[in-house]
């Protein structure tokens, strides 16, 4: 065999090698692109469900503001009281009182403010400011 030859066949076996090289490189970039896009539509699924499920907290949390504030609306007419006299950080207030059946700390809360005390400004609870009112009218309660 001449040199050229040798040559021609050496080029065509490292040609035939770099192509089936190519191809390999080429499948495996295919299957990692169909795997992207399973991948990808798995997503938008799960990003449709987070958005079904935020949609539905968002619903929920409405109903559990609304059901609060008529809590608050209705212990408040049980002492003849009017909602639009407290703030948003004393309703949030009247609120927790309620929830957890602090039902005396609810009212001392509407008798101070009856009293012409402001709490929406304080961070602290006003019954741990005031802690020694809040204790007498406990005991005054607790009497009746």
């Amino acid at each position: 065999m001449s040199r050229y030859e040798v040559r021609k066949e050496e080029i065509k076996q490292r040609s035939n090698a770099l192509e089936k090289k190519q191809e390999t490189a080429y499948d495996e970039m295919a299957e990692l692109k169909y795997e992207i896009d399973d991948l990808s539509e798995k997503i938008l699924k799960k990003q449709e469900k987070v958005i079904e499920f935020k949609k539905q907290g968002d619903i929920l949390g409405s109903y559990l503001d609304f059901l609060e504030n008529q809590l608050v609306i209705e212990a408040l007419e049980q002492q003849s009281y009017s909602i639009e006299n407290f703030g948003m950080l004393e309703k949030a207030r009247l609120i927790y009182a309620l929830r957890n059946g602090e039902d005396l700390l609810f009212a001392w809360y509407v008798n101070k403010k009856k009293e012409g005390y402001e709490f929406n400004q304080i961070a602290e609870p006003l019954h741990k400011v005031l802690k020694e009112d809040y204790e007498d009218f406990c005991a005054e309660q607790s009497k009746t």
